[in-house]
């Protein structure tokens, strides 16, 4: 049941502010490099906070590239960390596209155009939500931290410069998509590794004469490593429970008639919590180990990791799963629902190497990075009111939501 400051609080959503700053945030384009940057929707941002009476400071990671940082109380109690990335990835094939991707479109109850729902629509909610608290004074015990970052698409570059620079929480929320009623209580983790295979050159007509490194590539390599035994725990909420690969490119070879003495792929490899990322890497590299070409001749490959991030989980018993429970409860009068995704996001970064339990709450669909990507504005709203409950609940004793 909401309280009377509750109820304050929620009056104090300006609806119309959530959606224009969304919209605005589409225009502002932040495609990563070396499309754009990040600089103007991180102004744009920092603008609308310090207007609303919340001081907002940019802090550069690269040229142009800012992360937006802004507190909100100071009392004894618990820190809040809500956290959204600003950066998106590129349009892509504008034929594909509908309307303007960069035009902040408001038709049929969506706004459309890249970012809208990864994750721009969790940054409108976040700041709005902050705005209504700001508005009334009637934020929890505790503080809010608000940190919108850069690169979260090209290496969550902006959260891991903001643990550096001494970033700290008890719990966080991150803006990616969840749906209004529901919170992601983890991620899958990733590997993201690069193959090198190397061979011997010789005419396509004599290829006995070569070793043929596509073909080790292909009929080896990458058999060899799907096959390689993981162990690992089925986790019910989770959309995918198992570990998944995905070859995204492979290249190699000069010519159709020449042997190829060298191939290059590149391969992502989906964790489930319980999986140790640099356990399985040195698996793999074991795997590859006793490889080798027809005939008897050691295989050559190297493997390097690009980038490795671990998985998490983040127990419905928690504090922080049923405090945003209860103001999904409350404010929508829905039962929340629990599920863990398939990706990653910057909350993998704050659970493992922040140490700061994490989970997933915003409006948003599957529609990101795809062509006519957007955000529903009923959900949108739906999320800026919970948050700003979830907010002026910030050091009270929670109440557990219904499990999923």
């Amino acid at each position: 049941m909401l309280t009377p400051t509750e109820q304050a609080v929620l009056a104090a959503v300006d609806e119309p502010e959530a959606v224009e700053l969304l919209r605005d945030l589409v225009r502002a384009r932040s495609v990563s490099p070396p499309e754009g940057t990040e600089e103007g929707a991180a102004r744009l941002v920092a603008d609308r906070l310090t207007a609303g009476g919340i001081p907002a400071r940019l802090e550069e990671v690269a040229p142009g590239r800012p992360n937006v940082l802004a507190e909100l109380g100071d009392g004894p109690g618990p820190t809040m960390l809500w956290n959204a990335h600003l950066d998106t990835v590129p349009a892509g094939n504008l034929d594909a596209w509908q309307s303007d991707p960069f035009g902040g479109e408001l038709r049929d109850g969506r706004i459309w155009g890249r970012g809208a729902s990864d994750c721009k629509g969790g940054v409108a909610a976040m700041v709005a939500a902050a705005l209504a608290l700001r508005r009334t004074g009637r934020l929890g015990r505790g503080r809010l931290v608000l940190c919108f970052v850069m690169g979260e698409e090209t290496g969550h570059l902006g959260a891991r410069a903001a643990l550096r620079r001494g970033l700290t929480a008890d719990h966080a929320v991150v803006g990616e998509w969840s749906g209004a009623s529901r919170i992601a209580i983890g991620y899958r983790g990733g590997v993201f590794m690069a193959l090198e295979a190397r061979g011997r050159v010789a005419h396509g007509s004599r290829p006995m004469r070569g070793l043929n490194a596509i073909d080790l590539m292909t009929e080896q390599v990458l058999p060899a490593l799907k096959a390689t035994p993981m162990a690992f725990e089925r986790h019910p909420a989770f959309m995918i429970q198992h570990p998944t690969w995905n070859v995204g490119t492979i290249a190699g070879g000069v010519a159709t008639n020449v042997v190829a003495d060298h191939c290059r792929a590149t391969v992502d490899l989906r964790l489930v919590p319980g999986q140790d990322p640099e356990a399985v890497v040195q698996a793999l590299r074991e795997r590859l180990a006793g490889l080798a070409y027809p005939g008897g001749e050691p295989a050559k490959v190297e493997l390097a990791v690009l980038s490795m991030i671990g998985p998490f989980v983040t127990p419905v018993e928690h504090p922080l799963v049923a405090s945003l429970g209860g103001s999904i409860r409350d404010v929508l009068e829905a039962a929340p629902e629990h599920f863990g995704k398939t990706g990653v996001a910057d909350a993998n970064v704050f659970a493992h190497e922040g140490g700061i339990p994490a989970v997933a709450y915003g409006p948003g669909n599957p529609s990101g990075h795809e062509p006519n990507e957007y955000c529903e504005v009923a959900e949108l709203i739906r999320c800026t009111r919970v948050l700003a409950v979830l907010g002026a609940r910030l050091g009270a004793a929670p109440t557990a939501g219904a499990r999923s």
